[in-house]
C-alpha cells in the first residue's frame, strides 16, 4: 500500500462502494487504522486451488469456480449483496443483536484474471522474448509478483466479524455458482474454527437442511486420509453424468458420505472405492473382433449390428459410440449398423445384438418374446413393453441365420438362463444362437455376500445392514412392497453390483448408490442418480425388474 500509493484501490467507504476506484491518498490509506493494526483480515478465499465443487475432469473454463472468479472482478457487486443477504439471514438464525449486517465491511479482492491460466501453484513472470535466459528477480518481489498474479480472491472484513462473514461467503459462493471451497491454509485457523462452533449451531437449528453440500463435516471427513480417498473416488467417477447433467465432485462424495451415521462412514468410504466406471463402447470394441471371427462362420462377410432394444433402451444409447466399430474389425466383414428390423430386411448372413448389461436375462428374453411373438414360461416375462412384433418374414430369418448377443457386463448364471429360454423356449437354434459378455461379475465376488469379495473391511456386515436398510425405506416410499423392496435394495434379485456407467446406473447396483427419496435419514441424496423412466399416467418407475 506504501510502496505503490498510486496504484487503484477500491474505495471501501459508504454504499456505493461498489466498482468505485481511485488514487489511494493518505486518508482512503487510513494511517490511523495501520497505526492501531486495525486492518481488514481474510474471513474467505476461493480459487482454483482450494475449490473442491467441481468435477476433477472438468476444462477450467468450464469450472464453476472460474465464474466465480470473472463475477469478482467483473460484477464484485453481487457478490458483497449476496453475502450481505446471506449474513443477515444468518443473524436472525442466532439471534444475534449486538451488530447489523450494515455494520459490517465486506471487501472482494479479486485476482488478476488475464493470468490465472497461467497455473495457481507457480509464479507467473512476465517477460521480453528477447530477454536473456540468464536473469533474476529480487527475494523482496516474489510476494508482490505473487499477489498481483494470484488466482485466488479474498474477502476481507474485520476481525469480530471474520466468522461470520467466512459462513455467509461460504453459502454466497455455493447459491451464485454451487461452489464450495476449503479454507485451510489460507484463512486463519482461529477464524475457521470459529466458524465451524457457529456452522454447529446453525445446522442444529436447521439453516443447512436446504444446503446439504454445506452441512458441518465430521472429524472424520476432515482428516487426511479421508480427503485422499474422496478426491480417489471423484477421481475414479469422473466420466459419470446423470440426466440432470450433476458429475460427481469431491463435494458431492462428501455430501453422500455425510448421510452415513459417523460410524460407518470410514467403512463407506473403502466401499465407494470398489464403485467401478465400466465404458460399454470400450468393452464392445475389445471383444467384437474375436465375435465376428470366432464365434461366426468363415462365410459369415455381412453381419447387422443393432442394440437390443428400443430407440427409448440403453443399448441404443451407446450406437452413437460405436459408429467407427467398422475401423476396428476386418476389412472383408461388412457392418450394417441399423436396427435389427431393418438389418433383417436386408437378408444377411449373420446378426449381432449388443446390450449394457445383464443381471437375470429376463429383460433380454422379454425383448425377444416381443419380437417373435412367442410367450415366455411363467416366472420370466416381464410387466414391460420394449419393441413390436416383428413380421412373419422377418421372424423367419432372425431364426434361421446365425445370431449373437452381446454384453459389456453380465452376472455370470445370465447368458446361460438367455440360451436356454432362446433355444427351448422360442425355437431359436442352439448351433446358431450364442451370447456372450465383456465383463462377468461372479457370486463369489459379490462385494458383501462373496467369499472372494474384494472389500475386506471389519465393518462391511454393519454398513451392509445399513444399506439394506436405507434402500428398502427408499422403495417402500416409492409404493413398493416390503418383500420387493427388500429384494432390490443391494441390487435387483440382490446382485451386489458396484457397476457404473458413463451415462447411467444398472437397478443390479446397490440402490442406496443411485436411487433418491425419503428414509430415515430424511432426504437421501444418491451419488450417482439413476435416470428413471415413468409412467406417464401413474407416475411409478418402471423398467426395473432387471
Amino acid at each position: 500500500m506504501l510502496e505503490y500509493p498510486e496504484q487503484e484501490f477500491p474505495l471501501i467507504e459508504g454504499p456505493d462502494l461498489f466498482n468505485q476506484y481511485k488514487p489511494r491518498t493518505p486518508r482512503t490509506l487510513g494511517y490511523k487504522s495501520l497505526l492501531r493494526r486495525d486492518l481488514l483480515s481474510r474471513a474467505y478465499a476461493f480459487g482454483a486451488y482450494n475449490s473442491i465443487s467441481d468435477p476433477i475432469d472438468r476444462h477450467d473454463s468450464d469450472r464453476g469456480v472460474y465464474r466465480l472468479l470473472r463475477m469478482s472482478r467483473n460484477t464484485p457487486e453481487i457478490i458483497v449483496t449476496t453475502i450481505r443477504r446471506c449474513l443477515s439471514e444468518i443473524l436472525a438464525t442466532l439471534n444475534i443483536t449486538q451488530f447489523k449486517t450494515s455494520d459490517v465491511d465486506i471487501i472482494v479482492d479479486a485476482p488478476r484474471l488475464s493470468t490465472i491460466q497461467q497455473g495457481h501453484d507457480t509464479v507467473y513472470i512476465e517477460h521480453s522474448s528477447k530477454q536473456q535466459i540468464c536473469w533474476t528477480m529480487p527475494v523482496d518481489k516474489l510476494e508482490d509478483n505473487y499477489q498481483t498474479n494470484r488466482s485466488v480472491c479474498y474477502i476481507f472484513s474485520k476481525k469480530e466479524h471474520l466468522p461470520y462473514v467466512l459462513l455467509s461467503a461460504e453459502l454466497t459462493a455455493w447459491q451464485l455458482q454451487k461452489v464450495i471451497c476449503v479454507q485451510e491454509d489460507l484463512i486463519s485457523d482461529f477464524t475457521i474454527t470459529e466458524a465451524q462452533a457457529i456452522k454447529m449451531q446453525l445446522d442444529d437449528r436447521g439453516f443447512y437442511d436446504e444446503f446439504r453440500m454445506l452441512k458441518p463435516l465430521s472429524e472424520f471427513l476432515n482428516t487426511v486420509d479421508a480427503q485422499s480417498a474422496i478426491i480417489k473416488i471423484a477421481e475414479s467417477l469422473a466420466p459419470f453424468e446423470s440426466h440432470s447433467k450433476t458429475r460427481v465432485s469431491p463435494a458431492s462424495v462428501v455430501s453422500y458420505v455425510s448421510q452415513f451415521p459417523a460410524e460407518l462412514q470410514e467403512v463407506a468410504l473403502e466401499w465407494l472405492q470398489h464403485l467401478q466406471i465400466v465404458r460399454p463402447d470400450t468393452e464392445f470394441k475389445r471383444l467384437l473382433p474375436s465375435v465376428f471371427t470366432n464365434m461366426l462362420p468363415p462365410d459369415c462377410k455381412s453381419i447387422g449390428f443393432s442394440p437390443l432394444g428400443a430407440s427409448t433402451d440403453s443399448a441404443s444409447r451407446i450406437s452413437y459410440d460405436l459408429r467407427n466399430i467398422q475401423d476396428d474389425i476386418s476389412d472383408d466383414i461388412r457392418l450394417s449398423q441399423v436396427i435389427l428390423p431393418q438389418a433383417l430386411g436386408m437378408k444377411l448372413d449373420a446378426y449381432v445384438l449388443y446390450d449394457d448389461n445383464s443381471n437375470t436375462g429376463r429383460q433380454a428374453l422379454s425383448i425377444f418374446s416381443e419380437w417373435t411373438g412367442m410367450p415366455l414360461p411363467q416366472g420370466v416375462k416381464l410387466d414391460e413393453e420394449h419393441v413390436q412384433k416383428l413380421r412373419d418374414d422377418l421372424i423367419d430369418e432372425f431364426k434361421t441365420k446365425n445370431v449373437i448377443i452381446v454384453f459389456s457386463v453380465a452376472t455370470e448364471y445370465a447368458l446361460v438362463n438367455i440360451s436356454n429360454v432362446l433355444h427351448d423356449e422360442l425355437g431359436f437354434k442352439e448351433s446358431k444362437c450364442n451370447c456372450i459378455q465383456s465383463m462377468t461379475l461372479l457370486e463369489r465376488n459379490k462385494i458383501f455376500s462373496g467369499p472372494d469379495s474384494p472389500f475386506q473391511h471389519r465393518d462391511k456386515t454393519k454398513l451392509r445392514d445399513f444399506l439394506l436398510k436405507i434402500g428398502t425405506e427408499l422403495f417402500i416410499s416409492e409404493g413398493k412392497s416390503e418383500e420387493i423392496a427388500t429384494r432390490r435394495a443391494l441390487g435387483v434379485s440382490g446382485t451386489e453390483a458396484m457397476v457404473v456407467f458413463p451415462y447411467n446406473v444398472p437397478t443390479m447396483t446397490i440402490a442406496p448408490l443411485w436411487i433418491k427419496g425419503e428414509c430415515s435419514q430424511g432426504d437421501w441424496i444418491p451419488l450417482v442418480a439413476r435416470r428413471r423412466r415413468q409412467d406417464h399416467k401413474t407416475g411409478a418407475f418402471v423398467d426395473e425388474d432387471a
